[in-house]
């Protein structure tokens, strides 16, 4: 009879494989890597578990690419015709500005227009200048930055040409319900475009309000029927872009003033 037992069973037992026989001899529940998750461990509050069940975990990896930053938005390119954002990091730090500008009782001053990445900045001997914010120029009675409310105006902005040298039109709008010293700013044939930031606004009325003669241009923007430029203009009393034009080399333009 042992005989018949070993031959039905023991010599089936030796044929498999060792890894089975072990976990075989292993309580029903802990076989193959099973555990009784409702077993609390001995001392333990109550909810804890001796082993927790191993559940699967998924990563989701979403693939992105990163484009490498422009170098020309810090390390502007003299004399580069395609549109390019200039960082801050470009222009001269605020308290710097203008320990280099001078300007004399006619308003004849040395600073310089240069093409930069599209757009014109305006050039200190010591370095270039913000041609949209944190300008201290305004204290030269010179007013650089981007147009404001261009987009109530698209089809204006889009039929005007706003490219860099084109001339610009500085219209006060005194009964602005919204702000008394409202300047617009309209392109040749298109009307308005835009305004002058508030801020600028309120310092360049009380020079157009005396009488003080001032021209404007374009710094950046687009031919017509083009608007994927921002549009930027430049103001300054007329003796002093005259002044700015011959340091630069450019032809001097008419630019007519309504006030």
């Amino acid at each position: 009879m042992g005989w018949i037992l070993f031959f039905s069973i023991g010599i089936p037992l030796l044929c498999l494989p060792a890894y089975i026989l072990i976990e075989m001899t292993k309580p029903k529940e802990e076989r193959w890597g099973r555990s009784q998750p409702n077993q609390a461990v001995k001392g333990s509050g109550s909810g804890s578990m001796k082993n927790p069940p191993i559940r699967p975990s998924a990563f989701v990896g979403l693939e992105t690419t990163q484009h490498p930053a422009d170098p020309r938005t810090l390390k502007p390119v003299q004399g580069l015709t395609e549109y390019v954002p200039i960082y801050s990091g470009a222009f001269l730090p605020a308290e710097h500005q203008l320990d280099l500008v001078t300007m004399d009782d006619e308003g004849n001053t040395n600073l310089q227009l240069n093409l930069y990445n599209g757009q014109l900045v305006l050039e200190a001997p010591n370095g270039l200048l913000p041609n949209r914010s944190n300008g201290q120029v305004y204290k030269l009675g010179i007013y650089t930055g981007s147009i404001r409310g261009s987009a109530y105006y698209e089809e204006a902005v889009l039929n005007a040409d706003t490219r860099p040298l084109a001339k610009a039109e500085l219209v006060r709008e005194p009964g602005n319900k919204y702000d008394k010293n409202a300047v617009a700013i309209h392109a040749s044939g298109a009307g308005c475009v835009g305004y002058v930031n508030k801020q600028n606004a309120a310092r360049l009325s009380k020079h157009l309000g005396v009488g003080e003669e001032y021209m404007a241009i374009f710094t950046s923007g687009c031919k017509r029927g083009d608007d994927s430029v921002p549009v930027s203009v430049l103001i300054a009393p007329t003796a002093t872009m005259m002044s700015i034009f011959r340091n630069s080399g450019i032809p001097l333009p008419s630019n007519g003033i309504t006030q």
